[in-house]
């Protein structure tokens, strides 16, 4: 692979309009995490927090920042991203670490995500170079927008489809004083979809809410149970609020619930938001309604060897075969569900699933690129069609 890693912003548009003259085609990346094409444009080397002051509330970061190293400063400051963005190293077999612009890119975004929004909802900034080597500037600091659109929350999740990030403001948030989780045994993928439905009209404040296969929850570290599925709840808030409500849960769920307070239940929800439970073999990432995330999980249980974790209350499922296994099974359940996106995590495994859009959509999406990548240098990245959920 031909990788190029400018080291500042104006270089980084030099070679973009360079290569929109010469008509070369252009992968880009934050740190290499997801790289996989022949030529690429990184950000890695185009680093460094630029501003951050936490009484404000907002950070501003070059786009190959490294994601431990905002984290790790706003932890400093008692602050942390709302939409805990998940590390996919390993689920992805690579030693780049995740960059802030990645996440910006590909609008990751972990557990939280279903009850703190996406990483484009908290992004409220950002720098990118289009298609013709231009240098454009939206969202935070910005006294005017372009003909009314929002392209703060259109380059997110585009995946480098229509700009190479330069750099991103976000919006951050408190850390909470206390964390508890609890984990019940054994119920199917529809009982906790629905129980997680019943517990939010009820007022129960969960900011995680997952569930695995009895298969995945075996290699899920600290909380483990024989041969049965577990279900996820998250509580975070005050202290007082957090342990009284936590009380109230297990009460309703039953002795069999087990309660993680602090170190533990953050390192499950790593392990969770990072995927770790299905690291290995073929993995794939479907995106569904909500309530059609229960029988899915139901039937790719019954896949040969198969391991499913079910979060975002439903909305967002997990699978992992082994190593070269048919997956012609697996797409006709995807296929069966409406609204479903699929994609698996290595492009060798096969092309995406993306529900139809309607020609309105395709049309508006067409004029977008056109307007930005006019020339059609920038390629998508692993399975962009429509931008990340």
């Amino acid at each position: 692979m031909s990788l190029c890693t400018p080291a500042c912003e104006r270089e980084a548009a030099a070679v973009i309009a360079d290569a929109a003259n010469r008509g070369i085609r252009l992968r880009l990346l934050g740190g290499g995490t997801r790289a996989t094409a022949a030529r690429a444009l990184s950000a890695r080397a185009i680093t460094g927090i630029t501003r951050y002051h936490p009484e404000d509330r907002v950070m501003t970061a070059r786009a190959g920042t490294p994601l431990p190293e905002v984290t790790a400063a706003l932890a400093r400051a008692g602050q942390r991203l709302s939409f805990e963005p998940p590390d996919h190293r390993r689920l992805l077999g690579n030693d780049g670490p995740p960059t802030i612009g990645g996440v910006a890119a590909t609008n990751l975004s972990g557990p939280r995500r279903p009850f703190a929004g996406a990483a484009r909802d908290s992004l409220v900034g950002l720098r990118f170079i289009n298609g013709r080597g231009e240098i454009v500037q939206t969202g935070a600091g910005v006294t005017k927008n372009v003909a009314g659109l929002d392209l703060t929350k259109l380059v997110a999740g585009a995946s480098g489809r229509l700009g190479f990030i330069t750099e991103v403001t976000f919006r951050v948030f408190a850390a909470p004083q206390a964390e508890v989780t609890l984990a019940a045994p054994g119920q199917t993928p529809v009982a906790a979809i629905e129980l997680f439905a019943r517990l939010l009209v009820s007022g129960v404040r969960l900011t995680g809410a997952a569930w695995l296969s009895a298969a995945a929850a075996r290699h899920t570290a600290d909380v483990r149970f024989d041969d049965e599925p577990v279900t996820l709840m998250r509580l975070e808030g005050l202290a007082t609020a957090v342990d009284d409500a936590a009380v109230h849960l297990r009460d309703q769920l039953g002795s069999a619930a087990r309660r993680l307070n602090g170190p533990p239940s953050r390192r499950l929800w790593r392990a969770v938001g990072d995927v770790e439970p299905i690291v290995g073999g073929t993995a794939w990432r479907i995106s569904t309604p909500v309530d059609a995330g229960g029988a899915l999980a139901t039937d790719l249980c019954r896949l040969h060897r198969a391991m499913v974790m079910v979060d975002w209350r439903g909305g967002l499922t997990w699978v992992r075969l082994p190593n070269g296994a048919d997956t012609n099974d697996l797409r006709r359940l995807i296929a069966n569900v409406a609204g479903a996106t699929a994609r698996p995590m290595r492009e060798s495994d096969g092309a995406p699933i993306v529900p139809k859009v309607s020609t309105a959509h395709r049309a508006l999406a067409d004029r977008l690129k056109r307007a930005l990548d006019p020339r059609d240098i920038f390629e998508p990245g692993v399975g962009v069609a429509p931008p990340a959920s």
